[in-house]
C-alpha cells in the first residue's frame, strides 16, 4: 500500500470519527509546549465548537509547519533540480532553467517583494510534468527534510482536524513543490495547498501564472478568492505573513518571531515582529529548528543565504 493510500485512510477515519463524536471532542495536548500555551489553545477550540457553518485554519508553511534550517525547501529542490538536470547541459531548455535560477539568487534581496520574482519561481517548472515535480519534491524532503516537520504543529493539527477544521496552507513558494509532501506529512489535500501557481493542462506545468501572487497583502486576497471565508485561526511565522494573519477573527499564532530586526512599514514602526505580535495579543510559540547533521544542500553551491536557527 503507498503512502498516499494509507495518508487517504487515515484522513478518512479522522474526518468520519469527527463526524460520528462531535459532541465528544477532547483536545489532546501538544507535547513540548507549555501548559499556559496549551490551555489557551483548548480554550479556543472549545469556543469554536458553538461556531456554525465553516471553520478554517490557514497555516504559512516553511518556517511555520516545517523547519527552515539551513536553507528553505523550495530553493533546495530547485536547486537539487537543476543540478540534476540542467547544470552544465549545453541545450537552450537548460540554458534557459539555468538564467532563472542565477537571476532569483543574484536578485533575491532587490527582487524578493517584487511580483516578477515569484512569477520567475514558479515559472522554472514550465513544460514538465505535475508528477515529476511534485515525486522529485517528495525524494528532496525525504532524503535531506526527513524530521523537519514541526512535532507541535502535527499535533495541532490533529486537533484541527477532530474539532472539525477545514485546514489550509498559503505558501509564497511554488505551490507544485510543496502538494505531496505537505499532504504526506499532514494529511492535508493538494487542493488545498495555494501557492504561487501556473496554469496547468493535461498534467503539464504552462507559464501562465494564476493570480494572486501569495505574499503580504497577496496572502490576504488568496483568503478572500480561494478559500472564501474568514479564517477562525492563522498561524505564520514571518513579515510575510502579517496582512493573512490579521484576516483571523479568532486566533493568531506566530512562530519562532524575529526579536532583533526592527521593522517599519504600513503596520509595523519601530517594533520588531515579536513586539509587534505580542501587542496584538497573538500566540507566540517556539518550535526548534537546526541544521541536519550530515546532509550536503545544493543550496550552498549558489550562495543562497542561510537561515537562522531556533533551540
Amino acid at each position: 500500500m503507498t503512502k498516499k493510500a494509507i495518508y487517504t485512510i487515515f484522513c478518512s477515519l479522522i474526518i468520519l470519527f469527527s463526524a460520528l463524536s462531535v459532541s465528544a471532542q477532547t483536545y489532546q495536548r501538544i507535547i513540548g509546549w507549555s501548559d499556559s500555551v496549551n490551555l489557551r489553545i483548548e480554550r479556543f477550540f472549545e469556543e469554536t465548537l458553538s461556531v456554525p457553518g465553516r471553520k478554517v485554519a490557514v497555516f504559512d508553511c516553511d518556517g511555520t509547519l516545517i523547519g527552515q534550517v539551513p536553507f528553505y525547501f523550495v530553493d533546495e529542490v530547485v536547486c537539487d533540480f537543476a543540478n540534476k538536470y540542467y547544470k552544465d547541459v549545453d541545450t537552450k531548455d537548460a540554458k534557459m532553467r539555468m538564467r532563472i535560477l542565477n537571476d532569483q539568487v543574484a536578485n533575491r534581496k532587490v527582487r524578493a517583494s517584487n511580483p516578477a520574482y515569484r512569477q520567475d519561481r514558479v515559472k522554472f517548472f514550465a513544460g514538465l510534468s505535475s508528477e515529476q515535480v511534485n515525486d522529485f519534491a517528495s525524494s528532496i524532503y525525504t532524503k535531506k527534510y526527513l524530521g523537519k516537520a514541526y512535532s507541535q504543529m502535527r499535533q495541532l493539527i490533529n486537533n484541527m482536524y477532530m474539532y472539525g477544521f477545514e485546514v489550509w496552507i498559503i505558501t509564497g513558494s511554488p505551490e507544485i513543490v510543496y502538494e505531496e509532501t505537505i499532504y504526506e506529512l499532514f494529511g492535508i489535500p493538494a487542493q488545498r495547498v495555494l501557492g504561487s501557481k501556473t496554469l496547468r493542462s493535461q498534467g503539464i506545468i504552462t507559464d501562465k501564472v494564476v493570480p494572486p501572487l501569495p505574499y503580504r497583502l497577496g496572502k490576504a486576497d488568496a483568503i478572500e478568492t480561494q478559500i472564501k471565508v474568514k479564517p477562525l485561526f492563522v498561524a505564520g511565522n514571518s513579515r510575510g505573513d502579517l496582512e493573512m494573519m490579521l484576516t483571523s477573527i479568532g486566533m493568531k499564532m506566530i512562530v519562532n518571531p524575529n526579536d532583533r530586526e526592527v521593522l517599519s512599514d504600513d503596520h509595523i514602526k519601530g517594533q520588531t515582529l515579536k513586539q509587534f505580535w505580542k501587542d496584538q495579543g497573538a500566540l507566540i510559540v517556539t518550535c526548534e529548528d537546526e541544521v541536519p547533521k550530515g546532509i550536503k544542500f545544493s543550496s550552498s553551491e549558489y550562495d543562497i543565504p542561510v537561515n537562522k536557527k531556533n533551540k
